[in-house]
């Protein structure tokens, strides 16, 4: 057995431990929208619920270099609105596609031919045929960790859900990340 004082190693091992520990990890899949209403589509998989009541989420985004924003945070906290799409084994290649950081101002949606509908609450539309959306405003911005580089810790209230109901009966397909490159997909269903 192997054990790691993680205050103490590199951080892109401690990155890379942790990325392969915690696992599987849910996918936000999040849409938002920027200055000349252009939409930003970028996954993150440090995120997850928090509460129910209040319905609460969380993401955590690191910065570019020279510790600048994301686009999705600095959207999130121009706009105040966002939409996580929960994605399907369908979506993989584009989840990862949407990845890559393009310049601020030049659309994943538009450069990828993704097709998106309207939300039922926000300005902010959803991935079209997805099978979870939640539609998001912000409740709260924080900034954790070394001030040189920091993380942007987003928690947003939940106020409309999407669901496709053959995934609400049956979750087989949704997808989530593992450590390294890897994702998974849910196949194994029971109870104990």
């Amino acid at each position: 057995m192997k054990g790691f004082d993680l205050l103490k190693i590199d951080e892109d091992l401690r990155y890379n431990i942790l990325i392969s520990t915690v696992i599987p990890r849910p996918i936000a899949w999040v849409m938002t929208k920027g200055k000349n209403d252009y939409l930003n589509l970028a996954p993150f998989s440090f995120f997850n619920l928090i509460t129910s009541d209040p319905p609460l989420i969380f993401l955590s985004i690191g910065r570019r270099d020279d510790n600048i924003l994301k686009d999705t945070t600095k959207n999130i906290l121009e706009n105040k609105e966002f939409v996580i799409n929960i994605p399907s084994k369908e979506f993989a290649k584009l989840v990862k596609l949407t990845a890559k950081a393009l310049p601020y101002g030049e659309s994943e949606v538009e450069k990828f031919n993704i097709p998106i509908e309207n939300s039922f609450k926000l300005s902010v539309p959803r991935v079209k045929n997805i099978p979870f959306a939640l539609e998001c405003i912000l409740e709260k911005h924080l900034t954790l960790g070394d001030p040189k580089d920091p993380m942007d810790v987003i928690l947003g209230k939940i106020l409309y859900v999407y669901a496709d109901e053959n995934y609400l009966k049956n979750p087989k397909g949704i997808l989530g990340r593992l450590g390294g490159k890897s994702f998974t997909v849910i196949n194994e269903i029971f109870e104990v």
